[in-house]
């Protein structure tokens, strides 16, 4: 599945025209490799941009020095023939993210629901057109797409077994996503601050406890209870018809309360919420 889809977003570097943003990258990602300097519009880290400038610098192309980036990016890419080589090895070099991306949503799935799930969420990826329309293009969405779910699954191992290992394969991993686009800071950094597992325990039918825990991954089989981080009685009530499904839902009551819902069956169990 992913050589397919790895193999049919290549197949579209030549059809379609340069983007108005590719001759930037382009040109930034080929300073650095030509003389190792980084001056060009700085608030896009490398990365992906060292990835899209490999290709035509492997093609012979080199930083000519303009002080203007878009001027820069079209003297690199030239006319003719050899804008079409260039601007298709140029988006080649992202590749490498695309398949880095479905490798992580096979295992992360996989380490889940087992080897059935890791393939159906493949799958999805793969014929996700959003996917695979910004795989094929110079930029740097994908490789801070890649990056950013690499730290995030590097970031639920550590947390479920936090070892020095894998400390330093999250830290890696959080280093790739932020020199791919500054963003992952809060992408990163904002799903780790709320990545705990909520657990209803109803070991008593009548009265259920919300338990929020610090380890995450976690689908209610392998509990831990040296691993709560709060635990919290919830008010129980009955649902005028039978709740076949469980159903969580969250209404804002305002003034900075809310309100947990959760029903099932013939449970109905709340827990007020409060921002601070």
């Amino acid at each position: 599945m992913v050589l397919a889809g790895a193999l049919a977003v290549a197949s579209t570097a030549r059809v379609f025209s340069g983007t108005v943003d590719e001759p930037a990258h382009l040109a930034a990602g080929m300073q650095w490799l030509t003389t190792g300097e980084y001056s060009y519009d700085l608030q896009h880290p490398p990365l992906g941009r060292i990835a899209a400038a490999m290709g035509p610098y492997v093609h012979g192309a080199r930083s000519a020095g303009d002080p203007a980036i878009y001027d820069e990016g079209a003297k690199i890419l030239g006319t003719g023939a050899r804008y079409s080589e260039m601007l298709a090895s140029a988006r080649h070099g992202e590749l490498v993210f695309f398949v880095m991306l479905a490798l992580v949503v096979w295992f992360w799935a996989k380490s889940i629901i087992g080897d059935a799930g890791g393939a159906v969420a493949t799958l999805l990826l793969v014929a996700n057109p959003n996917v695979l329309a910004h795989a094929g293009l110079a930029t740097t969405d994908i490789a801070c797409t890649a990056t950013i779910t690499l730290a995030l699954f590097l970031a639920v191992r550590w947390a479920e077994s936090p070892t020095m290992g894998r400390a330093l394969s999250f830290g890696a991993g959080a280093a790739l996503a932020v020199g791919s686009r500054l963003s992952a800071l809060a992408f990163v950094g904002g799903a780790l601050v709320v990545s705990y597992t909520l657990y209803a325990w109803v070991q008593n039918s009548a009265s259920w406890d919300l338990i929020i825990s610090k380890q995450t991954g976690q689908w209610g089989l392998n509990y831990d209870p040296k691993l709560d981080l709060g635990r919290v009685k919830m008010t129980m009530g009955k649902p005028p018809a039978l709740v076949e499904t469980l159903k969580y839902t969250i209404a804002d009551k305002g003034a900075g309360q809310g309100e947990l819902r959760l029903e099932w069956e013939h449970h109905v169990a709340t827990v007020p919420i409060v921002v601070r």
